[in-house]
């Protein structure tokens, strides 16, 4: 069987043989293909020119991937319009890819690599993010050196430079410049303006504030004057870690006793592709303080998206409290929740009540009261008068009210006009994480 694909994605392939006169039909096997991820990695980002360069792949989340990988260059740093092949595909076995031929440039600009993995019977194809390529005049180079490589969201960086090859009064200017992604790729932002060279001596860029966490790169390019040729530097990544929050919400803050909670949380402050796990803890007390007991396994992050722990029961009277610690990843730090109150209350205990008259003629009313008071279950309350008249099934006795552990209804009847046994409770709902209800002994009224 023969498909095209023609977007990326996860796709699904099942066989199934409809019979015939002799044979049984029969469905065969899904087939999950894995989407394989490629990163790119070039030996330099800029170089002189009539100098070469090679560039490597790196396969993850493949299924012992097979298939070939191609690689190919653009002129321009956007990996757009006509590509040329490096090489010839090179063959991947067991999810390595090796290297590919060296390319050399003869006429100096901007360029672009790529990779592209074919794909196999395990696993769709992809390709490798575009990486961008300084082919400088032979002479004058520039190199550069960022404050960090690695800060937090929020910080400034700055970035120095360095001319080699030019004469000892050169000129002209540099500009500072940082992409999204890190590769240098795509549209560039100018860091503040362009610097003025004097004796070959670069000033160092104007500080740039990052706020997003993700994967940023610079360069700088030098103008050149009339004694020296232009230049760009070589790429340099930037990674910009998210300080993130985690804020949790348990299922409910009070149960009663035999209840189950779980807990929902939810990360801010993260890159996009924010990984790593998130471990749910409960202690005893209502302080998060002391030892932890983990509730279930920690669960993996998917781009930012938390799943629920688990469900736990909870079978002692107490206060307890929950948080949640996310791990962190590459891109963001770790993070520990605010702490988050519990309450297991003892179960709802039912009132008892009584009547004023067990034996009335039809058509006379009695009185209900509350002898004991209901207990336990976790406020706020509900309180419910049910009746049965005879042959029929309960129904409620005017409408439901507000009540308290201290409460004692008292409820007039009405007139009963059916002769039989009439049967009346009291019936009180809490205000748990599952509400709990709890009736009172019926008792009978003997209508004449």
């Amino acid at each position: 069987m023969t498909f095209a694909v023609t977007s990326a994605g996860s796709f699904t392939v099942k066989a199934t043989y409809g019979g015939d006169s002799n044979n049984l039909k029969s469905a065969g096997t899904l087939i999950n293909k894995a989407s394989p991820t490629i990163t790119p990695l070039l030996s330099s980002t800029a170089v002189a020119v009539g100098k070469s360069v090679t560039d490597s792949v790196t396969i993850s989340n493949g299924l012992q991937a097979g298939g070939t990988i191609t690689y190919e260059y653009f002129s321009g740093n956007t990996c757009a319009g006509t590509s040329n092949t490096v090489g010839s595909p090179v063959t991947v076995t067991n999810g390595i890819a090796p290297n590919s031929a060296s390319q050399f440039f003869v006429t100096p600009g901007s360029y672009s690599l790529n990779a592209i993995y074919s794909g196999d019977a395990n696993n769709i194809g992809a390709i490798g993010a575009c990486q961008a390529l300084a082919v400088n005049s032979a002479g004058v180079s520039i190199s550069t050196v960022l404050s960090a490589s690695t800060v937090l969201s929020g910080s400034l960086v700055t970035d120095s430079a360095t001319l080699s090859g030019a004469t000892s009064n050169a000129g002209g200017t540099v500009t500072y410049e940082y992409f999204s992604g890190g590769y240098c790729s795509g549209a560039s932002t100018p860091v503040g303006s362009a610097v003025a060279v004097t004796g070959g001596v670069v000033p160092g860029s104007a500080s740039q504030a990052f706020i997003s966490p993700a994967l940023y790169s610079w360069n700088a390019i030098y103008s050149g004057d009339s004694n020296n040729n232009g230049a760009t530097s070589p790429c340099e990544p930037l990674n910009v870690r998210g300080i993130p929050t985690i804020a949790t919400s348990l299922s409910a803050a009070a149960i009663d006793v035999g209840g189950s909670v779980f807990d929902t949380s939810t990360l801010t402050g993260t890159t996009s592709t924010a990984g790593g796990t998130v471990q749910y803890n409960y202690f005893s007390g209502g302080a998060c303080s002391g030892a932890a007991t983990i509730v279930g396994s920690p669960l993996t992050v998917t781009n930012g998206i938390i799943p629920n722990s688990a469900s736990l029961q909870f079978g002692s009277v107490g206060s307890y409290s929950w948080n949640a610690i996310y791990s962190g990843d590459s891109n963001n730090n770790g993070a520990t929740s605010p702490c988050e109150p519990l309450a297991v209350n003892p179960g709802l205990l039912a009132p008892t009540i009584a009547v004023n008259q067990t034996t009335v003629a039809h058509g006379r009313s009695v009185t209900l009261t509350t002898t004991t008071q209901f207990s336990g279950g976790t406020s706020a309350y509900t309180c419910q008068w049910l009746e049965q008249a005879p042959g029929a099934g309960y129904v409620s006795l005017g409408n439901s009210f507000s009540c308290t552990t201290s409460s004692t209804p008292t409820l007039s009847t009405g007139a009963l006009p059916t002769i039989g046994t009439w049967f009346f409770e009291l019936q009180v709902t809490d205000s748990a994480g599952a509400p709990r209800t709890a009736t009172s002994v019926p008792v009978a009224v003997t209508v004449t």
